[in-house]
């Protein structure tokens, strides 16, 4: 009897079921009974596939490598090679078998993914090791537009990140719609040790083309720390020389920047007026002052913003480009806290502006008119 023909509903014959059991003395009987090694199951999975999943499945895999004409590259159908799997599971002994066999390291899988990809995942750094040994491409971009440096430097895989920066990887390269760099991705997530690691790769005259380069955004790495509020990632690009009055194509200064910020920013706007020394009454193209942005912005921590920029000299009855000025932004926003910190240091309530129709408001008058509850409630209770 062929015992190749004897599978289940799976297409799985009995190699399979043993490789996948990793019990070697059942593969080396059915080996030699004839079973054929490069057979592949309903899923795509050759036995080989199976037993490199089995952390015990060392030996098992040197059995099947040392067989005469087995496949050691064929795909299963999510387009994953026996190497692919032993590096989603971390399995250094059987990549390296793999390996001494001739598997590719540089093989993608459906998401574009080769075994590289999945060894920074799996946070393998002796998988890695082994793989760039064996010249995979560390500059490889998978579907999703991303790398293997920004693998480690999204998930923070520390030893697997410095691994590859002894690797020659392209320290300026871009992913996807929001053309972040590397340093981008480290600083918007507040990775210090990426931040750090990045900037000793390059030597201090690339220093801040590496912090410079702008994302989809506009924004440069200083920026990002600030639009994320990350004040340990902003010190340390500070401290590193990065630009410090970088402006976005709107004109947005970095303090701008922080009064639009969703998170907590007022920690950082001391920082950027003493470390950065931007003007803090410098307007964008739109006419618009941090002051006024940050007015009209409501936020957690809208009121300390407010009064960190008045404490640094933000002119409080500064009009923008259309004649408003931080109050009337505060009231057509219905943002309380900030109508509150700024009547507490004096902006002038009876401040008018003109609006598109020829009218002159006030900022209550033109919460009524835009019938801005919560501000006329704000007013009334005064």
């Amino acid at each position: 009897m062929d015992i190749n023909i004897l599978v289940d509903h799976e297409g799985r014959s009995l190699l399979h079921d043993a490789a996948a059991s990793g019990v070697m003395m059942c593969c080396k009987t059915f080996l030699a009974m004839g079973a054929d090694p490069n057979i592949p199951d309903n899923s795509g999975r050759f036995p080989l596939h199976w037993v490199a999943t089995k952390a015990d499945g060392t030996d098992c895999v040197g059995l099947f490598v040392g067989q005469p004409g087995v496949k050691v590259d064929e795909q299963d159908n999510n387009g994953q090679t026996p190497l692919h799997l032993a590096c989603i599971h971390g399995l250094n002994a059987i990549a390296g078998h793999l390996l001494n066999a001739r598997a590719m390291p540089n093989v993608y899988d459906n998401k574009g993914k080769s075994p590289g990809f999945y060894a920074v995942e799996a946070n393998s750094v002796s998988c890695l090791q082994l793989l760039l040994s064996n010249r995979a491409n560390v500059q490889a971009f998978d579907k999703s537009g991303h790398t293997m440096l920004w693998t480690a430097l999204s998930q923070q895989r520390n030893e697997c990140l410095d691994v590859l920066l002894k690797n020659s990887p392209n320290l300026f390269e871009e992913y996807g719609k929001s053309k972040d760099t590397p340093m981008h991705v480290s600083t918007e997530i507040g990775y210090v040790y990426g931040v750090r690691q990045l900037l000793s790769t390059v030597d201090a005259s690339e220093v801040q083309m590496l912090t410079e380069s702008a994302n989809a955004k506009g924004h440069t790495a200083l920026a990002t720390a600030v639009h994320n509020a990350q004040p340990a990632v902003f010190q340390l690009l500070v401290d590193s020389g990065a630009a410090k009055t970088p402006q976005t194509a709107d004109g947005d200064t970095l303090l701008h920047v922080a009064a639009k910020a969703e998170l907590a920013s007022s920690a950082l706007v001391a920082s950027i007026v003493d470390d950065c020394m931007v003007d803090v009454n410098k307007t964008n193209k739109a006419g618009l002052s941090a002051l006024h942005i940050a007015s009209g912005h409501d936020s957690f921590d809208t009121a300390v913003r407010v009064r960190l920029l008045v404490l640094h000299k933000a002119s409080i009855n500064q009009p923008d480009s259309e004649g408003k000025t931080a109050l009337h932004h505060a009231a057509l926003g219905g943002v309380i806290g900030a109508l509150e910190a700024l009547l507490e240091l004096g902006a002038d309530e009876k401040a008018t502006f003109k609006d598109r129709t020829g009218q002159i408001m006030t900022p209550l008058q033109a919460a009524g008119k835009y019938s801005v509850q919560a501000t006329i409630d704000f007013f009334a209770k005064r």
